[in-house]
């Protein structure tokens, strides 16, 4: 309702950011099951995790969606989370050199493949119930699709 009563703006409205960032995710998401085994089993290989998101920071700055991320996924600190402020994700890929990245948008496959064409693009499934209701192509890329991973 809110995106047809103003066309998508709260999109850029930095206040909204900063309440989800800061205190609507905490609580009111739920973490995707197959969000916890990939992180655990990425954990048990000594892997570097990072989360790179198209959401503006919260401002002033702050650490909560790290905190948040840290204690719904038993990180030991809080790990790196990199904001694009609603721009392409590609150099903030690029930047980390990751061997892998998960991603459910197409935005998330083609920036993947734009930062470095080697990296292992993998799609996890969008939830059913997400409130993103802009179109996805699974497989549009030609990446790998992880099954039963809408839930």
């Amino acid at each position: 309702y809110l995106e047809e009563r103003d066309a998508g703006k709260f999109r850029e409205d930095r206040a909204f950011w900063t309440l989800i960032n800061d205190s609507l995710d905490a609580r009111f998401s739920k973490p995707k099951q197959i969000a916890r085994q990939l992180i655990a089993f990425h954990q048990s290989r000594g892997d570097t995790i990072v989360f790179v998101t198209s959401r503006y920071p919260s401002q002033p700055a702050s650490d909560r969606t790290s905190r948040l991320l840290q204690r719904l996924f038993a990180f030991p600190s809080p790990p790196v989370v990199l904001f694009t402020a609603q721009q392409a994700k590609t150099a903030a890929i690029r930047s980390v050199h990751p061997r892998l990245s998960y991603g459910d948008s197409d935005g998330d496959i083609a920036d993947t493949h734009q930062a470095d064409p080697r990296i292992r693009a993998i799609r996890i499934q969008r939830s059913p119930v997400s409130y993103n209701d802009r179109p996805v192509a699974p497989g549009k890329f030609g990446e790998e699709i992880l099954a039963d991973s809408a839930d």
